[in-house]
């Protein structure tokens, strides 16, 4: 709307200077447009999250021992280290992520981690592993079939629970463990998949190939 400005400078319908309503309505778009900011904000804050995860430390206390286990038996590369070995970093994938795990050494501190996870691409490298890391001689947890995975799980020299896994492509509800025998053959493994019954989840799923089916299935039965 144009304002009718009198000779004394006074606005007939606002009741004030034109200078004055055209420095109100400034303001009031300034306004709008800081409040649209805000809001635009707001929404990036609510929908910031992690994309993975990147790496963890372990405190070691024998460190040459545990860079030979983690090299040697599981197959990382060992990517940088620091001055006499007090840090050293180590990868499964060196050309993509510079470590994976940082092994620091303490003499009082100790890491009590529930588990240390890696996981390989398939079931004959699992078995290769979990052969690799018997020979070694260390502890066994437990040996299962998750469903969605085949997992391995054993004690690292500083008695660290780790698990190797194998991801079998398929969804299944969890928590789920049914013992196996990596000895077996691979089709006598990959039957134990197959044999799977239907099982009922508590949320959605949507990992792997076959996602949702066992859920859909169970929903039928």
């Amino acid at each position: 709307m144009r304002l009718r400005v009198h000779p004394d400078g006074q606005s007939p319908h606002l009741g004030r200077t034109a200078p004055q309503a055209r420095t109100r309505r400034r303001s009031r778009q300034k306004s709008a447009k800081l409040s649209d900011k805000e809001i635009d904000a707001s929404k990036e804050v609510r929908m910031a999250k992690v994309t993975g995860l990147g790496h963890f430390g372990i405190f070691v206390r024998d460190m040459p021992k545990m860079v030979d286990f983690y090299t040697r038996v599981l197959g990382m590369t060992l990517t940088d280290r620091g001055e006499d070995d007090r840090i050293v970093f180590l990868s499964a994938r060196p050309d993509e992520e510079h470590h994976e795990i940082a092994l620091a050494r303490s003499e009082d501190q100790r890491t009590d981690a529930g588990q240390i996870s890696f996981h390989v691409d398939s079931l004959q490298d699992l078995k290769a592993l979990y052969r690799k890391v018997k020979d070694y001689g260390c502890e066994f947890d437990r040996i299962v079939n998750h469903g969605i995975a085949f997992g391995c799980y054993f004690r690292d020299p500083e008695d660290n629970r780790v698990e190797i896994y194998w991801s079998t492509g398929i969804d299944y509800p969890q928590p789920f463990g049914d013992p196996i025998d990596l000895e077996a053959s691979d089709e006598e493994l990959l039957k134990r998949i197959e044999d799977l019954p239907p099982r009922e989840g508590t949320g959605p799923h949507y990992y792997g190939r076959d996602a949702g089916k066992r859920l859909q299935a169970a929903r039928k039965a």
